[in-house]
Order: structure tokens, then C-alpha cells, then sequence
């Protein structure tokens, strides 16, 4: 039944607040500019078109009396639409200067006198975005005179009949606020608004109501809010990182309006490249944020330079990520940051907790995994211990949504600051028994905007001890996290053991295929140039070049632009951003050959950046009349192909070394043949191939085993292409039941053998699907069980899954993922609904799946969705969504998978050496030679454990010592002997910030530096010569 008492004071309340605005002044005259044209604007008028920008200058003419006032400026355009990334976005000038934005949720800017000229006229010019969709909108301004006791007691009564309406089920509270609401209402006089009885009635009403409930007897366990004013801005995602720079200013701009009528708000961002942006364009405005931020008011905290994606991005990367952003926060405010801030981020590798207790960063908080769609996460405080045993305390932000909720447990960054959402957030707090404070980030985001004054208000009422609500301050992100951590020392929290798998968004392994394979290869490049220069020309290493290469690349990373779920024109910017990043880091290459190599014909010198010995094979340009010999005497493999190119195979190359190559008269073994039909079998001395009529491989009988790979029915490297229509987020998601609709990719254009040599056999499979074409070609290496398929796409087909399918005939429990410094095992059953969540993973370079004596490891060099159940790996290739890009994956796409079977586990069979082949290109210089200086084949730096990855070689940031970063990857306590070619003064042990922790044991002729490790342990190396 209704409550009649409650539907009283709601229009009681109501009746106030139109109150609030005592007087309101129109513009007299109004321009409009669209860049083309002035025209005159008249109230009501509709403008607007998708992504175009106008000026509109408007004139105010006040009465004397006005000034005394408290006057704001409103400005409307839409009184219903909450999304200020469709809405215009409003810079408000007075004076030539910007005061603050103004936007759908953000519609007052006060005013001050001195902005008034003698004549009482007031000049604005607002330039206006007006917003992403194509859509007209009217737009309104007036200059008002807020009324400040109803003001102020429209926020008083406001925030208790809220705070009523949420404890209503608890009768005491109940009787509380109703007896205390009813009675201050008979206090009002709303006849006569601003009369003298009007304000003695409020004043009375106001006194009543603070008496009774505010400064009550506070508990600890009715909770205490740490509410910090944030505002989440993507860098990319309906919009272009240009946009974001402007939608940063809007939104700094307005923070730090607030800042200056409510001293005690304080605020909250992370993202240190959209404030080297702010720096650069907007200085101004930069100072300001520094005095913010020195004044206590600005908290810049969140450790990565912008918030990541933590699944698809290197392990180098995410320590670029954190070295740059710490660094930086550092250098400009003087603040070194202990949380890792990542609201929106997609999923966390349990690589994570290790990474940061080696930068310094102490505690973590998200709030996507609230966003999951199948399982609650038990945990809302806990200790994240992730794959080598480092713990990280990790807070969850469990705000309430007032919009959207699709689950009860569905929480969100973009907090509200109300009565509602602070009691239902802190009710539901899982550790309510080991903790007293949860952290409230409040004020609109994604598009930014940020707090609003509403909200502030609100807020101080809610410091003041209201009965019955939890206490609310005004605080820091680090101010909660210091007392959590003190919570947890009288009273542990529950620890939660590896990755924490995001159950949603798991297409973003895949979308946007040709981004995730230009951020691999840059990851790839820019080691390699590091690992270049620092060991063979050190004086000339390209700190500046590589640093500004860095940036680019970590800016890309950020989480809705490498995993696929941005508009197009983000990708057309990241095409060229990889392009010019290819461009310089070729030209330093170049350089490096102009400056430390010997010209000379019928030579070319190889680098092998890879971290671990392995067969190192490149296709170079070559004559048929023309073969390839070391020149000191290691053998080399020729085997010629068509078009004067050959493919050359260095066994068991050495790491990280220069090798020289002779190019002489002869002829190699074998020489490119014409193409011969492929009929239904295949053999090599290795392997045996059965084929069905669409030539699928549906048998296939490893030679040195002596075993069949297929389970009875089963089939290797099985195309499918599956309906993808997700509920929700169709860039972002694979449902559940994506399989309900397939078909196989059967349509076979051609099958021919296109090559047989000493080094692989080559046979050439061309199938149609639809409007698309799939060529693959597969490549039988001899002397091992490895298929490679090399494989274009023409690719014209939308809400089209594309994956391929291996089954494998191995009794495995569980298989074996790559991630970032090390690997995770995930089951193969679907017993639980948590298992049966995660039927789309993350990985980096390889999956394995084996029992005791055998198995498969599918590796990748640009893929990163991949399935398991029993007795089948599965990668997707290719999903090519509609929504934000209707032009996703479209065209050309060309990349390599391989099928690796092996005796044994992945860790005997080199499964990571063979990765490191696939995704590391050497370098090649061709008519170069070393000079007679350089040692030839010698690696400059060597690891004797096979366990131990040496990862990064790089100039240390402060000075010209060298950075070793290794990290051990068979989860193996091991000690590792480094050798260095030439000898070194000292060794030191020291973090991912590269700061000294303890020297390390050289040899007495400084060339070997002994290296402990735990198992997955990262081991950083500072070496000084």
C-alpha cells in the first residue's frame, strides 16, 4: 500500500526545489556560428549534426539588484538523456578564459561579480561538440539567482527523506524519520515563497531535522564511505583520442570549479598520458591541476601510464606501462603511487600481483569483475596472490548501479552520490566482518563529465553522522586503502590464487584482429632494437627515439583500443601510429648497420633477438644460381622458393648474437617446383597425413612416436565459421551459446603441393567460404612433428566467427596457457559453472595440452582466444563485428598458427624457444659483413638454464647502465649463471622501476653473474661496465 506520509514529503520536497532558482534572466541576443555561418539564435531553436562543432556567443543584460545574488549559469539541451558521450559537450568562456563544461549532467557554472561589466552585461561563448549521433537539439540558457536557505535545506530535506526511504524496512528507522520528517514539514509555510514566513518555516523544518538526525551516536559497524570524485575517461573508444583530450579539459576544468566552492571535495585520476596531453596543449590548465594537486584537493594516483589491457599486452609491456606511469606521476607531482587503478579493464593476468610488488604498488582496484555473467565473486576485499606467490591487497568497488544492473551483484566505477547508493553499497559489502570502509568513486564517466555540485552537497550532509547511515568522507583512494590495510593486519582477509578471469567482453581476445597484430609486433620490434643497441653500440643507444615509440605503443594498449571495441577512426589512427612506429624503428636499424657494420657484397649479417636457442629461419632475396654459407663455419639450410627468394634455417641459432652470411655461386638442394594435385594422403619421414574430400585432415599418424594425434572422429586444424549475434556488446562479447549455429569452411578451390625440400615440404589449401576466401598453406618442417599454417584472409563476412579446431587424442586434465611472465593451468572439464564460464581464455603465445608422455602446443603469432576441453585446443582466428566498427576485420588478414607435437611436456619439448621463433623476427642486413671486431656468433649475454627466459636488454632509464630483465617459466626454484662477453664492474639486483635491492655474486674475471629465482620469479639485473 501506498505510504501516504512519504508520498507527502516527496512533493513537499519537490515543491521546494522549484524554489531554488529565485530569479531567472534570458539572453538578449545569441550568434550562432557553425563555422560557415552567423546566424541569430532564438530560445528553442534545434542545431546540431553528428560530430560538428559550434560557437554560439550569448549576451546577458541584468538588473543592478542581480549581483547581489548568487547567480549561475544554466544551460540545457535535453532534460532526459543521461549519456553525455551522445549529448553536446558545452566549454562555457567569460573573458576570453574557459570556466568550466557543461553537458547533460552538468547544466549550472556559478558566477562570480567581477565577470560582469559596469553595465551589468555578462559576454558567454560556449563552444560546443554537439555529440556522436546525428541529432538537432535545442538548446536553453538563462542566468538564475539561486535562493541559498532553500538551497540549502532542499538538499537537507532531500538527503533524509532518501536516507528514509532506503532504511524504511527497519521499523525504528522507520518511526525515526517519519516522525521527524512529518513533524518539520508542519513548520513550512509555502503560501507566499520567500516571504518572511516562508523563511522562518524553513529555518524551523531545517533545525528540527538537524537536531534529531544528524550528529547521532555512530557505530563502526554501520560502515564507513570513503567517496572520492573520479571521473573515467577512455582515451579511445566512441571517440578518437583527440576527443579525449578535449573531453579530459572539459572535465579537469570542471573539477576544479567545484574545487574552489567546496574546498574539501577531493578527486581522483589516474592515466598519465591524458595529462602529458593536458600539459602540452592546455598549460594553463596544467598549473592549476598541480596546485590541486600540492593543495591535498587532486590525487593523481593509478600507476599505469593509461589503463590497460592486462590479457593482451606483453609482460614488458605492462612493466613499460607501470615504469612510464610511476615515473611520471613521480617527475610532475612528486607522488609515487601505490594503487593500480583499472576500473574497466577486461580480465587480470595472474602475472599482475607480481609485477606490481615489484614496482612499489601495494594495493589494486577494479570493479569489472562485478560486470561477470555468470559468477558472483566471492570477494569484495581479499589478497590477490598471483602465479609465483606474490599477494597484493585488492579492493572491489561494489557501488550500486541506479541504471543499468543486468545482475544483483553488477556494480560500477560511475558512482552515484546518494542516500540509496551509499546504504545499499555498504549492506551488501562482503567483508563486512574483517573491515568497516568501502571506497565510493562518484561522478559521471566513460565520456567523462565527472562529479557534479549536487553530489557534493549531498555528501556533506552524509559526513555528519545521519542516523542510521554509514559515515561518508570526503577522502583519497590511498586514505581507503591504508585503512583497509590496517584492517587486514588485526583481521585477514580471504585470498583469491591466480588469474581473475573476466566472465564478459571475452570476444576482445579477438576484434579488431590487425591491431592485435601490430601491437605484437611493435612489443616485438622495440625489444629487439633495445636489445641491438644496448649490447653491440651502447654509446649510440635511441633513448629518445625508443621512449616516444614506447608511448605510442602503451597509449594503444589502452583497453578499448587493442581489444577491438573501438570506432574506426581509432583504428585508422593506430594504423598509422604502427606504421610510423615500423618506419622509425627501421631506420634505426639502418642505422645500426651504417654506423657498426663493414658494407660488402655477397654478404648479410643476421641478429637473433630471441631470448632462448632455437632454429632460426627468415626468407631472404636470392638468386636460383646462388646458395648461402656461414662465415664461420655453422651450418646453414637453403631452401630456394619461387619468386628468387629462399628460406634459410640456422640450427639451434645462438641467442641474442650477430652472425654473418655468405652468399655464393651454387645451387641449394632444392630448387621451387610446380604445384602437383594434393590427393587424399600426405607423408613426410616424420609425419603421415590423411585427408577427407573437402581436405580436412582427419587422420594423422606421428612418425617418431609411433602414435596416431587424431581420437576416433576427430580432425586437425577444422575451420568452422559460427553465427555471432551476442545479446549485448557485439564487439566485446562471445555468448555462451555461440555454437548453436555453424558451418564448416568445406568449399575447397584448390589442394596442390607447392614445394618439397630439405627443409619443409609445402602444401597449398584454398577454400571459399561465402563472399571470403581462406588460403592456407601448410608447412611440414622435417626432422620434427611441427605443421605450420601460414594462412591470408579475404575476409568479407560480418557477425562471422571464424575458428579452427584441433582434436588430440591425450588423457589431459587440464591445459597449459602462456601469459605474461610465465603460464597458467586452466581444466578442461566444464564441471562447475565457473569452469564452464570460461569457454573462451586468454593466451599469449601457446596453449599445450598433454598427458605424461605426450601432447600438443598451438602457438600463435598474433591470436589470443583460445578454448579447451578434452581432447580438443581451439583458436579463434577472426570475429568481425558490426558495433562500434561496421567495418571490423574486413579485407586482408595474414598470420601463422602452428601445431607442435611433442614427446613429453611442453617444457622438454621447447615449446617456448619454438614461440620465440614464430613471434621474434631476426634482423637481416643484407650487403653488410661484421668487422673484424665483432665476435661473430657469440651471444653478448647468455642464460645457462633453460628455464630462464632472458626477456629484456635495455638502457637503464637514469643512466648508462644495462638493464637485464629474465624470469623463470617452468615454475622451478633454480639459480641461473648470466655470462657476459665482456666483464663487468658490478651486478645489482633491483625492481621493475629499476631501483638497487642487493648486489649479485660476479665471478673473478666479470664475466658470470650468479641469479636466484623462485619459481615464475622476474628477476631485473642492473650491470654496469
Amino acid at each position: 500500500m501506498q505510504d501516504i506520509d512519504f508520498g507527502r514529503l516527496t512533493q513537499v520536497t519537490g515543491e521546494i526545489g522549484q524554489h531554488i532558482i529565485r530569479h531567472q534572466y534570458p539572453f538578449t541576443t545569441a550568434i550562432l556560428d557553425d563555422g560557415q555561418y552567423r546566424t541569430s539564435y532564438h530560445p528553442g531553436d534545434y542545431f546540431g549534426a553528428k560530430d560538428a562543432t559550434y560557437t554560439l556567443t550569448l549576451t546577458f543584460a541584468l538588473p543592478p539588484s542581480a549581483l547581489a545574488s548568487d547567480l549561475a549559469l544554466q544551460i540545457d539541451t535535453s532534460p532526459y538523456e543521461m549519456d553525455n558521450s551522445k549529448n553536446p559537450q558545452i566549454k562555457l568562456f567569460i573573458n576570453n578564459q574557459m570556466v568550466q563544461a557543461l553537458d547533460v549532467n552538468h547544466r549550472f557554472a556559478r558566477l562570480e561579480k567581477s565577470w560582469f561589466s559596469e553595465d551589468h552585461q555578462l559576454i558567454v561563448k560556449l563552444d560546443i561538440y554537439s555529440g556522436r549521433e546525428e541529432k538537432k537539439y535545442p538548446l536553453r540558457a538563462a542566468i538564475v539567482a539561486f535562493d541559498q536557505p532553500t538551497f540549502a535545506f532542499y538538499f537537507d530535506l532531500k538527503t533524509y527523506l532518501d536516507c528514509w526511504q532506503v532504511l524504511k524496512e527497519d521499523p525504528v528507522a522507520d518511526r525515526v524519520y517519519r516522525g521527524s520528517l512529518m513533524a518539520a514539514i508542519q513548520h513550512l509555510d509555502l503560501r507566499t515563497p520567500y516571504s518572511p514566513t516562508y523563511y522562518a518555516g524553513i529555518e524551523q523544518a531545517q533545525t528540527l531535522l538537524r537536531a534529531k538526525l544528524m550528529q547521532q551516536p555512530f557505530d563502526p559497524a554501520q560502515g564507513t564511505v570513503y567517496a572520492v570524485g573520479h571521473t573515467h575517461i577512455d582515451m579511445a573508444w566512441l571517440w578518437t583520442v583527440a576527443q579525449a583530450i578535449e573531453k579530459g579539459e572539459r572535465s579537469f576544468t570542471s573539477v576544479l570549479a567545484l574545487m574552489r566552492q567546496y574546498p574539501d571535495f577531493k578527486f581522483l585520476h589516474s592515466t598519465p598520458q591524458l595529462y602529458l596531453f593536458i600539459k602540452e596543449r592546455y598549460p594553463k590548465l596544467y598549473a592549476q591541476i598541480k596546485a590541486a594537486v600540492a593543495a591535498g584537493q587532486w590525487e593523481p594516483e593509478g600507476a599505469m601510464w593509461v589503463e590497460a589491457d592486462c590479457n593482451l599486452t606483453s609482460g614488458e609491456s605492462l612493466v613499460r606501462q607501470i615504469l612510464y606511469g610511476k615515473r611520471f606521476f613521480q617527475t610532475e607531482f612528486g607522488v609515487d603511487n601505490q594503487i593500480l587503478w583499472l576500473p574497466d579493464v577486461f580480465g587480470y593476468s595472474a602475472a599482475l600481483p607480481q609485477i606490481l610488488r615489484k614496482s612499489g604498488v601495494h594495493y589494486f582496484m577494479t570493479t569489472k569483475l562485478a560486470w561477470n555473467d555468470t559468477d558472483e565473486i566471492p570477494f569484495d576485499s581479499f589478497q590477490w596472490q598471483g602465479i609465483d606467490g606474490s599477494k597484493v591487497l585488492t579492493h572491489l568497488i561494489n557501488t550500486v548501479s541506479e541504471g543499468y544492473a543486468p545482475t544483483p551483484w553488477f556494480a560500477t566505477y560511475n558512482g552515484m552520490l546518494n542516500a540509496r547508493v551509499v546504504k545499499k553499497s555498504w549492506d551488501r559489502y562482503k567483508q563486512r566482518q574483517q573491515s568497516d570502509e568501502i571506497l565510493l568513486a562518484y561522478g559521471y564517466g566513460d565520456g567523462g563529465g565527472g562529479p557534479t555540485f549536487g553530489m557534493i552537497e549531498t555528501m556533506q550532509r552524509l559526513e555528519n553522522h545521519v542516523w542510521g547511515m554509514p559515515l561518508v568522507k570526503s577522502a583519497t583512494a590511498l586514505d581507503f586503502f591504508q585503512a583497509l590495510d590496517r584492517d587486514a593486519e588485526r583481521k585477514p582477509l580471504p585470498t583469491w590464487l591466480g588469474e581473475l578471469y573476466f566472465e564478459f567482453h571475452r570476444g576482445t581476445y579477438t576484434s579488431i584482429a590487425k591491431n592485435k597484430q601490430n601491437n605484437r609486433r611493435a612489443e616485438n620490434t622495440l625489444q629487439t632494437v633495445e636489445k641491438l643497441f644496448s649490447t653491440y653500440a651502447p654509446a649510440d643507444y635511441p633513448a629518445d627515439t625508443l621512449h616516444r615509440l614506447w608511448q605510442t605503443t602503451l597509449l594503444d594498449q589502452f583497453h578499448d583500443v587493442l581489444p577491438g571495441s573501438a570506432i574506426e577512426a581509432v583504428y585508422q589512427q593506430t594504423d598509422k601510429n604502427y606504421a610510423q612506429l615500423f618506419t622509425a624503428l627501421s631506420a634505426t636499424e639502418e642505422k645500426f648497420a651504417a654506423t657498426q657494420l663493414t658494407p660488402a657484397v655477397n654478404r648479410l649479417v643476421l641478429y637473433n633477438p630471441a631470448g632462448l636457442a632455437a632454429d632460426l629461419e627468415t626468407t631472404i632475396a636470392l638468386p636460383p644460381d646462388k646458395t648461402v654459407q656461414a662465415a664461420h663455419g655453422q651450418p646453414v639450410r637453403v631452401q630456394h622458393l619461387a619468386g628468387e627468394q629462399a628460406l634459410i634455417q640456422l640450427p639451434q641459432a645462438a641467442p641474442l648474437a650477430l652472425q654473418e652470411l655468405q652468399i655464393v655461386p651454387g645451387q641449394a638442394a632444392s630448387q621451387p617446383r610446380q604445384p602437383e594435385p594434393l590427393d587424399g594422403h600426405y607423408a613426410t619421414d616424420d609425419l603421415q597425413i590423411t585427408f577427407d574430400a573437402a581436405f580436412n585432415i582427419v587422420g594423422l599418424y606421428d612418425k617418431q612416436a609411433q602414435r596416431e594425434v587424431l581420437p576416433a572422429g576427430g580432425q586437425f586444424n577444422r575451420l568452422m565459421v559460427y553465427a555471432d549475434y551476442p545479446r549485448e556488446y557485439d564487439a566485446w562479447n562471445i555468448d555462451a551459446d555461440y555454437r548453436r549455429q555453424s558451418w564448416p569452411v568445406d568449399h575447397v578451390v584448390t589442394a596442390e603441393v607447392t614445394d618439397r625440400g630439405p627443409i619443409r615440404d609445402t602444401l597449398h589449401i584454398v577454400r571459399q567460404f561465402n563472399q571470403s576466401t581462406i588460403e592456407q598453406w601448410l608447412h611440414l618442417y622435417h626432422g620434427t612433428t611441427r605443421i605450420a599454417f601460414t594462412t591470408r584472409l579475404d575476409w568479407h563476412e560480418h557477425h562471422a566467427l571464424l575458428r579452427t579446431l584441433f582434436d588430440v587424442a591425450v588423457n589431459a586434465q587440464h591445459a597449459d596457457f602462456d601469459i605474461q611472465f610465465g603460464n597458467v593451468s586452466r581444466p578442461v572439464s566444464r564441471n562447475t559453472s565457473w569452469e564452464q564460464a570460461q569457454f573462451e581464455v586468454a593466451g599469449q603465445k601457446w596453449a599445450d595440452m598433454a598427458e605424461t608422455s605426450y601432447g600438443l602446443s598451438l602457438l600463435t603469432d598474433a591470436k589470443y582466444g583460445y578454448s579447451a576441453t578434452y581432447q580438443q585446443l581451439g583458436l579463434t582466428l577472426l570475429k568481425s563485428a558490426t558495433e562500434p566498427n561496421p567495418n571490423a576485420d574486413q579485407g586482408i588478414q595474414k598470420f601463422t598458427y602452428e601445431a607442435l607435437l611433442h614427446q613429453g611436456s611442453w617444457r622438454t619439448a621447447a615449446t617456448m624457444a619454438a614461440a620465440q621463433r614464430l613471434n621474434i623476427a631476426p634482423v637481416i642486413w643484407p650487403n653488410y659483413a661484421l668487422p673484424d671486431t665483432t665476435p661473430a656468433t657469440q651471444s653478448r649475454l647468455a642464460c645457462n638454464q633453460q628455464n630462464v627466459l632472458l626477456d629484456t636488454i635495455k638502457q637503464a632509464e637514469d643512466d648508462d647502465a644495462l638493464i637485464v630483465r629474465l624470469y623463470e617459466y617452468h615454475n622451478a626454484q633454480t639459480t641461473a649463471t648470466l655470462t657476459c662477453a665482456r666483464p663487468v664492474k658490478s651486478a645489482m639486483l633491483c625492481n621493475l622501476l629499476e631501483h638497487d635491492q642487493q648486489p649479485l655474486t660476479v665471478s673473478a674475471d666479470g664475466r658470470q653473474i650468479t641469479v636466484p629465482f623462485k619459481p615464475y620469479e622476474i628477476q631485473t639485473i642492473k650491470l654496469r661496465f
